[in-house]
């Protein structure tokens, strides 16, 4: 008798599945990381050198300025030194900042930033929907670009 009572709830949780499609099994789901920070990978017009990796300028003589306080570190993304720039928290608005690096004229840039607007495990994400420099399109619905400053 003590092994039916084994056997029975184990027959009956076996029909006990979500083959329903509707459910998300957000632990598989492979979903793009928010927003954080914007990547500016800075080349030298006259060498195509990468100014932070080869040593041409260092953060000191990188500045931002916008009405919003924004933190610059260098990272290393693909392989290739970047600038990094971030702020406290990002959410739905559009960004304009200028960038100066050394004498070089300044750089206008602006961003708008959305969210996925999915349903499921990867909602609402921030991704940047516009990218502007110089007042020039240069990117849409991309997650992560890397915008490239071409410096003296």
């Amino acid at each position: 008798m003590m092994k039916y009572v084994v056997l029975i709830p184990m027959f009956l949780l076996a029909f006990c599945s979500s083959d329903d499609d509707s459910v998300d099994n957000c632990l598989a789901a492979d979903c793009i990381a928010n927003f954080t920070h914007l990547y500016i990978k800075l080349i030298q017009e006259t060498s195509d050198k990468n100014v932070l990796s080869d040593d041409i300028y260092s953060l000191d003589d990188i500045s931002i300025s916008s009405d919003i306080a924004y933190s610059l570190e260098t990272q290393s993304v693909l392989e290739e030194e970047v600038l990094a720039i971030t702020q406290k928290e990002w959410g739905l608005a559009n960004y304009d900042l200028t960038l100066k690096v050394g004498e070089n004229e300044p750089a206008q840039i602006r961003f708008t930033l959305a969210k996925t607007g999915k349903m499921g495990c990867c909602s609402n994400l921030l991704y940047i929907e516009a990218l502007y420099l110089n007042d020039t399109l240069l990117s849409t619905g991309e997650y992560y670009p890397i915008l490239t400053v071409m410096v003296k």
